[in-house]
């Protein structure tokens, strides 16, 4: 009788453990876990966009205080050299030479002043696109926490069943 007993128990022991399995494959095979693997890949393509974006946005900031140095240092000598052209006492050669230095330092100024439009209106563009990816970062991340959320309240419920499954075994 005993031996039908210790049968029964070794069976009853089999059917938990394959709960047991069952369980735990099911712990490992939520579809939630395709989901969340998916929006976390997205998440950080998204992170990568963004931080490409910035450092373009980093690059432009500084070509852009270069340049307005440059514009500065260009407005400042050609200022200095129009004053010596109209204070006159030069010679001829020597004005006219002036003259067109002024002019040559004219052209570069309107250049830089071009350049520097140039990049204003291009972080500009950087900026919008950064907030944008800034945007689409936010919601990657809240759909991401969604998951997890309903991951993790998913793994509590299977482990609770773990747990007495493991308790029938004792």
């Amino acid at each position: 009788m005993s031996e039908f007993r210790s049968l029964a128990d070794l069976l009853e022991l089999q059917r938990v453990d394959s709960e047991i399995d069952r369980l735990l494959e099911r712990r490992a095979s939520l579809p939630e876990l395709e989901h969340y693997k998916s929006a976390h890949l997205e998440t950080e393509a998204i992170r990568r966009k963004l931080s490409e974006k910035e450092t373009l946005l980093r690059e432009i900031d500084l070509d852009l205080d270069r340049t307005n140095g440059e514009l500065e240092m260009a407005e400042t000598k050609m200022g200095q050299q129009e004053q010596r052209l109209y204070a006159g006492g030069m010679s001829a050669k020597e004005t006219e030479n002036l003259r067109l230095d002024v002019q040559s330092r004219r052209k570069r100024v309107r250049e830089t002043e071009d350049r520097v439009l140039e990049l204003l209106q291009l972080k500009e563009t950087l900026e919008n696109e950064a907030a944008v990816i800034r945007d689409q970062l936010a919601a990657a991340e809240a759909e991401e926490q969604r998951l997890s959320g309903i991951i993790k309240e998913a793994w509590k419920g299977i482990d609770a069943e773990l747990a007495r499954r493991e308790e029938r075994k004792t």
